[in-house]
């Protein structure tokens, strides 16, 4: 399974604003988020630290003014979605990078102060992380003492899978993309008996709240290795208001087709459903979703795994 199919889901959820507030607050903490000025934060997604690290990119990047101080820090999100000893050097080195970076901006730009920078690993992969949080785990000095004189960058770890399920807190948006996270590896009867319970938390109107519906389907559905249909998912859920938003969503969807002249497939696809709608009418309507995968970077396959477009139709769509 390729990881950016988990970064896509990740820039997807947490490059949104309201996210991201929420993201800063449940895993750094209120002590640390309270003197920073959330309404001045701006979100950069695939970032590259310069011109000659474009090999090494930055999942989030974050630029908030602290109160009542003339000063920004930047906080720089890399998420790893899979576990690897490699990490070490391919990852938590490459936040260095980005430090130094940042640092040698302000040179430039002729500041006498150095922007502060927090480092965060967004690591949800199914092996405890056991790597370290800082690069002197790279330098090879087995002596404790000496290693901890070196100068490094320290960094803030974040190991979804080591957080129990009832310590995940928050609206409900939120709660349900770490879920996700947390248990997308697993097979579908037990993400959905996770969501469920998850969901039976919220009221009915807090779960009439619930954002990404249809991009969490879709991660689900193209990380299965069965074929599994967005409508197979959705079945799965026993909340009736959370299926009834992800159900609008999905009509909203239709809309925009018949909007872009697939009218006549959808009509023929309503007459018998959504399920069967939706299968009689793929051909026309599910083009314009199609479109929109390959417009998020997600690769032929998937996609015709998805919809059940072929790969020539697929390759076929101007993006």
């Amino acid at each position: 399974m390729k990881e950016n199919v988990h970064n896509n889901y990740f820039y997807r959820v947490f490059s949104n604003i309201i996210m991201i507030r929420e993201f800063l607050i449940f895993f750094l903490g209120k002590n640390i988020v309270y003197p920073l000025d959330l309404d001045s934060m701006t979100v950069s997604t695939s970032v590259y630290a310069n011109d000659n690290l474009k090999e090494s990119r930055a999942d989030l990047k974050l630029k908030i003014k602290v109160k009542d101080e003339d000063v920004f820090i930047c906080i720089i999100i890399e998420h790893k979605s899979y576990y690897s000893k490699d990490f070490t050097k391919n990852g938590i080195d490459q936040l260095e990078r980005y430090s130094h970076d940042t640092w040698d901006s302000d040179k430039k730009d002729g500041s006498e102060k150095r922007t502060p920078v927090i480092g965060i690993i967004f690591y949800q992969g199914d092996t405890p992380w056991d790597i370290g949080d800082n690069l002197n785990t790279a330098f090879g000095l087995i002596n404790e003492e000496l290693r901890s004189i070196c100068m490094s960058h320290p960094l803030k770890i974040i190991d979804l899978c080591s957080i129990k399920d009832q310590d995940i807190t928050g609206s409900i948006e939120f709660t349900t993309a770490l879920f996700l996270m947390k248990y997308i590896r697993s097979d579908l009867e037990t993400i959905s008996e996770k969501l469920n319970k998850l969901w039976s938390r919220y009221s009915e109107k807090e779960q009439k709240n619930l954002k990404f519906g249809i991009d969490s389907l879709r991660y689900i559905s193209i990380t299965r290795k069965e074929n599994t249909s967005l409508i197979d998912i959705l079945n799965k859920i026993k909340a009736s208001n959370v299926k009834e938003v992800i159900m609008d969503a999905i009509a909203l969807l239709e809309k925009e087709c018949r909007e872009e002249g697939l009218k006549e497939g959808m009509e023929k696809g309503m007459e018998k459903g959504m399920e069967k709608g939706m299968e009689k009418g793929r051909e026309e309507s599910l083009l314009s979703v199609a479109r929109n995968m390959k417009l998020d970077g997600m690769d032929t396959y998937k996609i015709s795994k998805m919809t059940g477009l072929t790969q020539a139709e697929i390759e076929s769509i101007d993006v």
